[in-house]
């Protein structure tokens, strides 16, 4: 039998719950032609949904799924075929696409990814680096953790302009109420707090409550929401039949008795937030521990107490004013999250352009400040040439300004 359905834009739950609706009247053997040519908006959040959906449907249906239509922004994001982290090229952006992932390597692989485009991209105050690194890992664990599912899918947009980082995450596992509930059984999880779908997703954000027993810390969605709340970005969850979100420092859930769910062992969950990098997080505050976390300098240090820029990185940023901001971002981010001096070894570099200079170290300086620039900013090994490019770079910028 030959099935078709039309779309107009993938923006709300509603579109994903209408295809499980449709789903129900398919055959093992059928053709399916979901028509996406008038499709206009596609959400992060409910795009990531509704591959997820797409991809359990095909399994367990066993029918041919054709998406027909689909514009160059479609068939870019992956809603015709999710990408895999293994099988990104390396110049490919990892932005704006749903990526698919099956194992804790392959979400480790995906979260240092996610790390580096947004160290090079958006200006980000203290902490919200390795919160964010910290959350996204949590998140994309708990998918093998808790729901069951044989894989997750993940998609990420940056939106500079407004300083924002917008994460969801989605699984067709068994949902937070039922592995709350099949968790109750060997834990001292509270029975009477998970007896509907929207009040075991709002169990589920407390301090240490898991549906993994007495061996799970249960501070993967609890840490989450309260970096959200620390930072004043917000958090929405779709689990089941129930929804939780907190947004504006409200909070909110309801419980949806006849939202159609897949079957039994798939619920799907979708996990949305959005940070503020203009907002400073410590992760630490948002765990109530003791213990700080400044991975993104860990990383970047190493053993020395300093951060060495190498000549190689420098002349990749020196090609474009684009590449060059890049770079600028980074050294903005690394000393907002605790650098005190950053080395640009210009050994080997013969000839840097002065767009290259202003857009670093012009820049750079007039927003660190006369004294700051000099405490953390060091050149070493450059050229009379270069170092005197630097210089005027700086002096016309100071007159200009940002």
């Amino acid at each position: 039998m030959f099935h078709k359905i039309h779309m107009k834009n993938i923006s709300s739950l509603r579109v994903v719950d209408k295809l499980v609706s449709q789903s129900r009247e398919w055959r093992c053997g059928d053709t399916v032609q979901i028509v996406l040519s008038q499709t206009q908006r596609y959400y992060p959040n409910y795009t990531t949904l509704f591959v997820c959906v797409l991809d359990y449907l095909k399994k367990i249906k066993k029918v041919q799924i054709v998406l027909a239509g689909v514009n160059s922004y479609g068939r870019r994001i992956g809603i015709n075929e999710p990408f895999n982290v293994n099988n990104l090229q390396q110049h490919m952006k990892v932005t704006d696409r749903v990526i698919e992932f099956h194992d804790q390597d392959e979400a480790y692989k995906i979260t240092q990814k996610y790390i580096d485009v947004l160290l090079e991209s958006v200006v980000c105050k203290e902490g919200v680096i390795d919160t964010f690194e910290w959350c996204i890992y949590e998140i994309l664990d708990n998918v093998f953790e808790h729901s069951r599912a044989e894989k997750g899918f993940v998609m990420m947009q940056l939106l500079p302009q407004q300083h924002r980082c917008l994460i969801a995450v989605a699984d067709a596992g068994r949902g937070i109420h039922k592995a709350m509930y099949e968790g109750s059984k060997e834990s001292q999880l509270d029975a009477e707090r998970i007896w509907r779908a929207d009040h075991a997703i709002e169990y589920s954000l407390e301090r240490g409550v898991t549906s993994k027993g007495k061996n799970n810390q249960g501070n993967g969605l609890f840490g989450l929401r309260s970096a959200v709340e620390i930072n004043g970005g917000s958090l929405l969850i779709h689990s089941g039949r129930g929804n939780w979100s907190l947004m504006n420092n409200e909070t909110r859930k309801n419980y949806m008795e006849n939202r159609k769910i897949i079957n039994d062992n798939a619920h799907t969950t979708l996990i949305d937030w959005r940070l503020d990098c203009r907002n400073p997080v410590d992760i630490s505050q948002a765990l109530s521990s003791k213990f700080s976390n400044h991975n993104l300098i860990e990383k970047y240090e190493g053993e020395e107490e300093y951060i060495e820029i190498v000549a190689s990185e420098i002349e990749k940023a020196s090609g474009a004013r684009q590449s060059s901001a890049k770079l600028r971002i980074k050294i903005e981010n690394l000393i907002n999250a605790g650098a005190e001096v950053i080395i640009f070894n210009m050994k080997g570099i013969s000839l840097v352009s002065s767009s290259f200079c202003d857009e670093l170290f012009g820049k750079l300086y007039v927003k660190l400040g006369k004294n700051n620039y000099k405490k953390k900013i060091f050149i070493h090994n450059a050229n009379p040439t270069v170092g005197k490019l630097i210089n005027i770079a700086i002096e016309t910028r100071i007159k200009t300004g940002i």
